[in-house]
């Protein structure tokens, strides 16, 4: 995700927290729950389900909100994941934010 929809690099650790954090809030946690990884004081990110549906194409979805501060700049990802086997969560949609606003 990050530099394709304009979030910042991060480094292999940051998205190996990132990832194991978004994978165990969107199995574990209760909507509004956030679930919060650091890489340094100066790159953290927080993670939180919003709702839970069960799709009768895709399963059980949920959307989500994730936040990324970076430095002195905030980016907002909000997305909907469906979960798969494994079990494991697969992002259907995603959209970017910066204070500014929506991401190109």
């Amino acid at each position: 995700m990050p530099g394709q929809i304009g979030l910042p690099a991060l480094s292999e650790r940051a998205q190996a927290l990132r990832f194991a954090t978004w994978q165990q809030a969107m199995e574990r946690n209760v909507s509004g729950q956030t679930a919060s990884w650091t890489d340094s004081s100066q790159l953290r990110g927080s993670i939180a389900p919003i709702e839970t549906v069960n799709s009768t194409t895709e399963g059980w979805c949920r959307d989500y909100e994730e936040v990324i501060a970076a430095a002195d700049k905030r980016y907002r990802v909000v997305g909907i994941a469906c979960r798969k086997p494994g079990p494991r969560w697969l992002v259907l949609d995603v959209r970017a934010f910066n204070e500014a606003g929506l991401v190109p």
